[in-house]
């Protein structure tokens, strides 16, 4: 044996020093105990949202997959809710047992959405109203309907129309959205929203955790909702607290393009009823530095205006003291805008 490997020193590896032990600790600490907080905190929040808040309907299988239906009352026709970008069916809680008293109604998660099940992509308007359509049937809601679209919701319910035309006895678009108002609302509202769009998608590979350590709960109830109950926007926003529906709404937005011209394709309503119901105060979520005026006189005038003009007994209603979210700020709006189209339906006289 070599003398020189016999008489070489051995060399250990150094121990860490203490200053570098606690520099360690010190910094992986408080973000362990922030994690266990959080953990504990949407935990205990959770437990508290699944006992006041219950699933409402049946569960009804659509090909593979469930959505979520829940009907209420008696009555022809039948009046359909479909939900805004984003919104479950809690969305129309409280106008839904109102309409009750006086025909049928029923409002369904979009796939997804709620209590339903994730559907198919691509999330296009033509999918979710071929999935409406067999919905209704599988749950047995015989045409004809009244449909009640609120923001993207118009979109599928003007697609259901063109594909169902003999089921439609009226529609009513409750600040629906347009398949031109990407192109006429002013720029800087265009950059905003392909901005949050980017963000979203950033930021959903880790919505889980978010979700899990309480984050993303926080960052919802901190957002304002003026005009909307507590209990009912603290049912949304634990039915949004779910990564399948983040991910289904982005499988909405993503699709927006080939909804856009699905509802072109579909054209008029023909001699149907039509009621567009119309906020006052649209645009009224907008940061301060938008200019709001300029929105308004796009939106209103110009864009849901020509919505009623989509059926020869189109009329549009500017409902007062609200803004985007007319079925949560002014429920008795909708409510009254189903009592006149049901009066306007023969088979309603």
């Amino acid at each position: 044996m070599s003398s020189s490997i016999v008489n070489s020193p051995r060399h250990y590896p150094r121990r860490p020093s203490n200053w570098a032990r606690y520099l360690v600790i010190f910094l992986v600490m408080p973000v362990v105990l922030l994690a266990i907080v959080g953990e504990t905190y949407e935990s205990l929040a959770r437990s508290r949202d699944q006992r006041q808040f219950r699933r409402w309907g049946e569960l009804i299988d659509v090909g593979g997959y469930r959505l979520n239906l829940n009907c209420m009352g008696s009555g022809s026709p039948t009046v359909i809710l479909d939900s805004g970008l984003g919104l479950p069916a809690a969305e129309w809680s409280l106008l839904q047992p109102d309409v009750a008293e006086f025909t049928r109604v029923c409002s369904y998660d979009r796939a997804g959405y709620g209590w339903s099940d994730i559907g198919p992509s691509p999330r296009t308007s033509a999918q979710i109203s071929n999935e409406l359509h067999t919905l209704l049937q599988n749950g047995a809601i015989r045409p004809p309907y009244i449909l009640v679209g609120h923001s993207f919701g118009g979109f599928n319910l003007r697609v259901y129309t063109h594909e169902h035309p003999h089921d439609v006895a009226g529609l009513i678009l409750v600040e629906s959205a347009h398949p031109d108002q990407l192109k006429r609302l002013p720029a800087q509202i265009r950059d905003s929203d392909q901005q949050q769009l980017r963000s979203l998608h950033r930021w959903q590979p880790f919505l889980p955790i978010l979700i899990h350590l309480g984050v993303q709960r926080i960052i919802l109830q901190s957002q304002p909702s003026p005009g909307i109950p507590s209990d009912v926007l603290q049912e949304i926003r634990y039915l949004q607290l779910n990564s399948k529906f983040y991910d289904s709404m982005l499988g909405e937005i993503d699709a927006m393009p080939q909804s856009i011209e699905q509802v072109r394709t579909a054209g008029t309503l023909g001699d149907r009823p039509l009621l567009v119901l119309t906020a006052a105060n649209a645009g009224e979520d907008l940061p301060p530095q938008f200019d709001r005026e300029a929105f308004r006189k796009i939106w209103i005038t110009e864009l849901q205006s020509s919505l009623a003009q989509l059926s020869s007994r189109g009329k549009q209603v500017i409902v007062p003291d609200t803004g985007h979210l007319i079925p949560l700020q002014q429920p008795q709006a909708v409510v009254a805008a189903v009592r006149q189209l049901l009066a306007a339906v023969p088979e309603h006289k």
